[in-house]
């Protein structure tokens, strides 16, 4: 009875695990808005327009690679769900 209680506990452990995974890869940070603001102090360019679209491009690069990463883990979890519920079905010897 308690390799049963077991299995079920990581089931569920498992399962909740890809859920979350799963969402987090659905969240994305947003990006910069370019507004233009001041271009030129006393001639000398700031260059402000340039880092917001560099750093657009970190962030477009940071939300994809969190998307793979969240993804890969949230089948991982999704697989040790699938293990544990099939060692469950074979404790109770029901496959």
């Amino acid at each position: 009875m308690n390799n049963q209680i077991l299995w079920i506990i990581f089931s569920i452990i498992f399962l909740a695990l890809a859920i979350f995974h799963f969402y987090q890869s659905t969240r994305n940070i947003p990006k910069l808005i370019n507004k233009g603001g001041i271009k030129a102090i006393n001639g000398v360019k700031m260059g402000m327009s340039e880092f917001v679209e560099d750093f657009g491009i970190y962030i477009d690069d940071n939300n994809k690679l969190n998307r793979t990463i969240n993804v890969v883990q949230a089948f991982g979890y999704f697989a040790a769900f699938c293990t544990s519920v099939y060692s469950y079905l074979l404790s109770n010897q029901l496959v």
